[in-house]
């Protein structure tokens, strides 16, 4: 059977991230069963942008979690080649490869000075909220679980 595409949930905060993961999985089962063997991959993170690249982690059949936090947020985007992050395309990619040596989410967060020196605003301002992992429903949360006492 063929894959379908990825489902990206918006469901893991520090309060329900178990439950979510349970759905998901509960959820890739279900369609698998109903369809005959579709696979579906899943993300879960704290904004839309990261579930979508969680959920190309473990294609074709799997599920990432990314936890709440800045800190777990930049840390699951630093391997990542920049063309991962929706919004980089091919030609964007090779430019910052062969202009500034920016292949990974983490080179680009490092060449942030050197970015802001090229580039109209608006380039400027997507390249970091591409490294920082903001998304259209916010970026990353404010603060780490580590400063939840709720967590």
């Amino acid at each position: 059977a063929g894959g379908g595409a990825p489902a990206a949930l918006d469901l893991s905060d520090a309060k329900t991230g178990a439950l979510a993961e349970a759905v998901l999985a509960e959820l890739r089962a279900r369609v698998r069963d109903a369809t005959g063997g579709l696979t579906l991959s899943g993300g879960l993170a704290p904004n839309f942008k990261l579930a979508k690249i969680a959920a190309d982690v473990r294609k074709p059949d799997g599920q990432t979690r990314v936890r709440p936090g800045r800190a777990a947020a930049l840390e699951f985007l630093a391997p990542m080649p920049v063309r991962k992050v929706g919004g980089i395309g091919r030609v964007t990619e090779m430019q910052l490869a062969d202009a500034l040596n920016v292949r990974t989410c983490a080179d680009l967060l490092e060449r942030m000075p050197e970015i802001w020196d090229v580039g109209t605003p608006s380039w400027k301002e997507a390249m970091l909220l591409y490294a920082l992992g903001c998304g259209d429903a916010g970026g990353p949360p404010e603060k780490d679980d580590d400063d939840d006492d709720d967590a």
